[in-house]
């Protein structure tokens, strides 16, 4: 939502007027309420945010875990506890921690973390041996690469394709 600023606020306005501004304010949707105060409060089980996204791989950057060729296949919230979640009340101080699957494709390692958001800190780091994560975009382009020039897919492109019923 975007905010006007007061100074607006205080045109001076026929009834109708205001009645005209005011739909249109809802039509654009915007509102008189400052921007910092629209916002509410989150829920425990609420999806990270960008910036929680982001806050979460500069704390594993600032830690030395990862580099620029890390991939991550995976960062989402990590639930709390039914308990939390019942115990939430708006007014009270959310924990909010991230679950991450990292993935180092020249040394074909891959590492589960936990991150405190809010504390900005690393909760646990592990590799998991033996295992690689979901396709990444990365592994499609290596595909496509290998695909594109064979023959065999070149010839199957050029065939008609039955359409649809």
């Amino acid at each position: 939502m975007l905010s006007i600023p007061l100074f607006m606020t205080r045109l001076k306005l026929s009834c109708l007027g205001v009645i005209r501004v005011s739909l249109l304010m809802y039509c654009l949707g915007l509102t008189l309420i400052p921007a910092a105060q629209a916002a509410p409060t989150g829920h425990p089980l609420d999806a990270l945010s960008k910036d929680e996204i982001l806050a979460t791989v500069d704390v594993l950057r600032a830690g030395g875990r990862i580099n620029e060729s890390t991939r991550f296949s995976l960062i989402e919230l990590k639930e709390p506890s039914k308990d939390e979640v019942a115990a939430f009340r708006i007014d009270a101080p959310l924990r909010r921690e991230a679950f991450v699957v990292a993935y180092e494709r020249a040394s074909n390692r891959t590492f589960e973390a936990v991150v405190d958001i809010k504390a900005k800190a690393l909760v646990s780091w592990k590799e998991v041996p033996g295992v690689q994560p979901s396709l990444l975009e990365d592994d499609a382009k290596i595909l496509e690469k290998a695909i594109r020039p064979q023959c065999r897919w070149q010839e199957a492109m050029k065939k008609p394709r039955n359409p649809e019923p």
